[in-house]
């Protein structure tokens, strides 16, 4: 059950928006020259991007091989297209964006785009490059975190490795507030509610301990990456109930072991 929780917190975006971007990216593209015809020379192929988390207005450089020198790149970012330059040789091999407050899709550019734009949210999200010649990159993920949890958790958390080992009380009703102890915790926390994810971030100050609110409703994980699944959140009923952490450590998603809670009327 850990495992197929964690491979759906961490599962890939639909690639639909692809197709829109690539459409519609003369909206984007800056005009070549008549002369000049546009040629993919390589595939393109990202090999990392840097920091893999951070709030929105965060700095991020991508990584990899066959990035456009013609015209602008498009970066898909979850739903959203970014705009960025093409490369040259004194803005560096690689692509730089910053982390954007809202989410634009392709169409907007056209002006006649039916779809609005949506606020950033705390997740991850999938993000590749598109060229105008068809040209799209491999998908890497990037985690939006809140508002002020900007950096890597300290090494005295990442020294620990990550463990649940506690939860007070180990039962009550929805509404109740649960201490959970553990180590390797990081500074922000995802706290899984059996097949549910708690909306809010679990913040940890000393590596080891953190708390939350039983949960009204249970919100399944897929509702919590962009773009999100269709599935209704289901009324929180008495019985028991895995309780497992994640966090990023080293920027890699890891998941605890579970405690069982007993919701009770």
């Amino acid at each position: 059950m850990v495992s197929s929780k964690n491979n759906i917190f961490k599962r890939l975006v639909f690639w639909g928006v692809a197709g829109a971007a690539l459409s519609l990216f003369g909206f984007f593209a800056a005009p070549l020259a008549s002369a000049q015809t546009a040629t993919s020379t390589s595939p393109i192929s990202i090999t990392g991007i840097s920091p893999n988390f951070g709030m929105t207005g965060s700095q991020v450089t991508i990584s990899g091989t066959g990035f456009s020198t013609l015209t602008n790149n498009l970066v898909l970012f979850g739903p959203g297209v970014i705009v960025v330059p093409a490369v040259t040789a004194t803005s560096g091999p690689g692509l730089t964006f910053v982390v954007p407050s809202t989410l634009n899709l392709a169409c907007f550019a056209s002006g006649t785009c039916l779809q609005s734009s949506t606020s950033t949210q705390v997740g991850i999200y999938n993000v590749s490059v598109v060229d105008q010649v068809g040209g799209h990159s491999n998908v890497v993920t990037f985690t939006v975190t809140a508002a002020g949890i900007n950096t890597t958790p300290s090494s005295t958390m990442n020294m620990q490795p990550l463990s649940l080992t506690s939860l007070t009380p180990a039962s009550g009703t929805v509404g109740m507030v649960v201490f959970v102890s553990g180590t390797g915790f990081g500074q922000q926390n995802v706290i899984h509610f059996g097949p549910g994810v708690i909306q809010y971030p679990a913040y940890s100050t000393n590596g080891s301990t953190t708390v939350f609110s039983v949960p009204t409703t249970i919100n399944p994980p897929c509702r919590f990456v962009m773009p999100q699944c269709s599935t209704l959140p289901t009324t929180t009923a008495p019985g028991l109930y895995d309780v497992t952490l994640i966090t990023l450590q080293n920027g890699v998603v890891v998941q605890t072991n579970s405690i069982p809670f007993l919701v009770t009327l």
